[in-house]
Parts: structure tokens; sequence; C-alpha cells
């Protein structure tokens, strides 16, 4: 999602509250809006992503290999499958090529059906070409059937190159769908930690039948699944230096964008100059709810 559209919703859901509300108040939930929006955003780069893999397990195969791609269409020249191609070629020389062996990490978010397109749904992929084996991992999937999201990049794009090559795919199954709801938009955000869950089951032998099963919260209370989402925020932050960095110039860069908008609300001065980890680090659960769309 746009930074300007998780504003605007912003927006509509607090113009009622506004006139009782303190300039402090409302400067810092303004805040928080874009620097939610910011992180999300980050963390949908390849080389953010890659950094957080790192991170959690310093000696991950193929590092140099591993691939993040993202939704953006080029619909400048026809046919406007660039993207597809990219993605099958790279599936293709995963697979093909004889100095890469082990597992490989990847990540693909549904291709944008028009310019217009703007909604994301990230899917990763943990790959294994010594037991030719995929796990594909998708937040939005339920065990009863199709969830929130439709995983079309997994099964259009993805899993039919590898099956094609003799692979054995299939889902990391949850207990429950990480995302329940078009309010939930951090598939970047649950791509990697579920992505982490399924790698130290697999580093620590801990698979069931060949199953790997992540424990996610159940919807209710929804607070629970917002708790693991900003204690992975704040930890990232805490240890990756890189991210930080990141996350400021996101943060100014929107904010910078929708001056107009964020001055009828608010200080621009004051809101533009918070330090956008240190928002984050003091963030409660209940705030990233409330103002994370």
């Amino acid at each position: 999602m746009e930074a300007f559209q998780a504003y605007y919703l912003y927006k509509i859901k607090e113009e009622s509250k506004m006139p009782v509300e303190t300039r402090r108040e409302c400067n810092r939930k303004i805040a928080i809006s874009w620097a939610i929006d910011a992180m999300k955003t980050i963390l949908g780069y390849e080389d953010i992503r890659n950094k957080i893999m790192k991170y959690y397990f310093p000696n991950i195969p193929n590092y140099d290999e591993m691939c993040t791609f993202d939704s953006f269409q080029q619909y400048e020249i026809p046919p406007f499958t660039d993207k597809y191609v990219e993605i099958i070629d790279y599936c293709k020389y995963l697979i093909e090529n004889d100095n890469i062996n082990g597992m490989v990490l990847m990540t693909a978010s549904n291709i944008q059906n028009s310019a217009k397109d703007k909604y994301t749904h990230y899917q990763s992929f943990i790959i294994n070409k010594d037991s030719k084996k995929v796990y594909a991992i998708d937040p939005a999937s339920k065990q009863n059937g199709i969830g929130t999201y439709i995983a079309s990049v997994t099964e259009t794009v993805v899993l039919p190159v590898f099956r094609r090559y003799g692979y054995h795919c299939k889902y990391v199954t949850l207990t429950n769908a990480a995302q329940t709801n078009k309010q939930d938009v951090f598939c970047q955000t649950w791509t990697l930690i579920i992505m982490k869950e399924a790698l130290e089951k697999i580093f620590n032998n801990e698979l069931i039948e060949d199953d790997i099963i992540i424990d996610i919260p159940s919807p209710k209370p929804k607070i629970n699944k917002y708790t693991i989402l900003l204690d992975f925020f704040k930890k990232v932050l805490k240890n990756i230096p890189e991210l930080s960095m990141e996350l400021d110039m996101e943060y100014i860069k929107n904010m910078s964008l929708n001056k107009t908008n964020i001055e009828e609300y608010g200080s621009f001065e004051k809101i533009v100059n918070i330090d956008a980890k240190d928002l984050i680090l003091s963030m409660t659960a209940e705030e990233l709810m409330n103002y994370g769309i």
C-alpha cells in the first residue's frame, strides 16, 4: 500500500477525534502512521531482507543467490510480461546451475495487473536443491481454504517451474493465517518472521513427517499478532544498523512528498524531524494495531 493511501485511511479514522486531541498527541499519531509505512516498505527490499536473514543465520547458505522480486511490472513496452520472465529465468538459473547446492531463499510478490495496481502480497520460498524440495510461505494461507489474499505468484509462476523439473512442492503449514483481513498489510514482515521460524525448524531437524508447521496466534485477540510484529521490528532495528538508515530515508522521503496533506493535521516540521527508529522503539502494540494500516 502506498504511503499516501495509508495516511488517507489514517485521516479518515482519526478525523472525528481531532478536535479534542492535543497537538502533541496528534503529531505522534501521524508520525507513527508514517514510520510504520516506511518500515513496511524497507522490509520489502532485497538487501534488507537478506541482511535480516544473515543476522539470524550467520552461516546461511547461498547468501549471494538470495533474491526478492517486487510486484511492479513495466507498462511501457508490450507485452508487459518482463516480471514473469524475470522470476521464471531466476528459478531456472537456480535449478540448472550445478555450482549451486543446498538451500536457497527467495521471495516474490504477486505481480501487478495494471499500472494502477499498487497492492502487493509477498510470498517466500525455501528451495533445497539437494532434496529437490520447495517450501512455499504464504502468510495468508489457511488450512481449510483460500485466505484473504491469493498466492498467485506461487501458484502460477514459481511452483510450476520447479514442478516441471521434478521438485516436490508444498506450503509451510500455519496453525492460523497470519493475515486474516485486508487491514493487515504486513506481508513483507510476516514472510520474514515465518521464514525465520521455518529455517530454525529445518536446522534443528524439527520437521513433522516432512512438514513445517509454524504456530501463529489465533486472530482474536488481535493484539497478540501485533505484539509479534512489533517485537520483530524492534529486534531487527536494534541489531542491524543498515535498517535504521533506510528507515530514516524512507520516512523523510514519504513525509516530504506528502507535506501538504500532513500540514492539514499537524506540524510538518516537528513530525519530519522525529527519529523514526526511536519512534518505533517507543511504540506500543496498541499503537501499531491502531495506526498501522
